[in-house]
């Protein structure tokens, strides 16, 4: 019963950061995409191939900055869950 509630949370998060992702501006298929990968990965590729490409001194709008800092906090829970869910069952 626990890991299924880990799993869930893991895919409440996921989900939340594929809504970020479409905060910030991509379409929703790329937002799902991105989600579809685990564990910040989506995240680590969209900071590479597009925020390092499009705004190399990282002068960002304000809405996407608050996003992605959001995304980051929502990946480190996401970790959190992942430590739980490996050492905790």
């Amino acid at each position: 019963m626990n890991i299924i509630l880990v799993i869930i949370v893991i895919f409440l998060l996921q989900l939340l950061t594929g809504y970020l992702f479409y905060r910030v501006g991509f379409h929703l298929f790329k937002s799902i995409l991105l989600i579809l990968l685990p564990l910040g990965l989506g995240i680590f590729i969209l900071q590479l191939f597009y925020f390092e490409r499009h705004y190399p001194k990282w002068e960002l709008p304000l809405l996407s900055k608050m996003c992605l800092k959001y995304i980051y906090i929502i990946t480190f829970l996401e970790y959190v869950a992942f430590y739980i869910f490996i050492f905790k069952f």
